[in-house]
């Protein structure tokens, strides 16, 4: 196994950039573009956010890590935390096939009656709120919900929210 002693042997590290070089001033080459960055030591793939928590602290992390601005390629030490499944899902973005650029934020319909909808997951469990597409507007509803989604994510996900 990977220890602190072995990366600071074979690498550095810049904390103001998120770069994990060679000692000999070469980049290390990741895979995953889309992906989170993974550096290959000794023909095994480690996710590089990990290897870096290991590298500044000397243990590994608990669970997951958390790249607090959302950006998987922003391995700045400043940008990492510890985090358990739940506050990691919480960090995430809104699908990207969500049109209304507003995680949570849906149209559903139940048989005849369309509800415009806001959900919020907490460890495992779903609250969500419907507006009767008949009794607002679609530009009073995003209003009434998105106010909805904010002040439950603070509620809830407290400092892993992602408004």
């Amino acid at each position: 196994m990977i220890t602190q002693e072995y990366l600071k042997e074979h690498f550095n590290y810049n904390p103001e950039t998120g770069e994990f070089l060679r000692k000999k001033n070469k980049i290390v080459k990741t895979i995953g573009k889309r992906e989170y960055r993974k550096i290959n030591i000794d023909g095994k793939f480690y996710k590089a956010h990990r290897l870096i928590w290991l590298y500044t602290y000397g243990t590994w992390p608990d669970d997951f890590i958390d790249h607090i601005d959302g950006d998987k390629h922003n391995n700045r030490i400043d940008n990492l935390r510890n985090a358990t499944n739940s506050e990691n899902q919480c960090n995430r973005t809104h699908p990207k096939n969500n049109k209304f650029n507003i995680k949570g934020f849906y149209i559903k319909r139940n048989g005849n009656i369309t509800y415009y909808t806001g959900t919020v997951s907490f460890e495992g469990k779903k609250y969500t709120k419907y507006i009767n597409t008949e009794k607002a507007s679609l530009e009073e509803a995003t209003h009434i919900i998105k106010s909805w989604l904010i002040q439950k994510r603070k509620e809830l996900h407290k400092d892993f929210r992602r408004d």
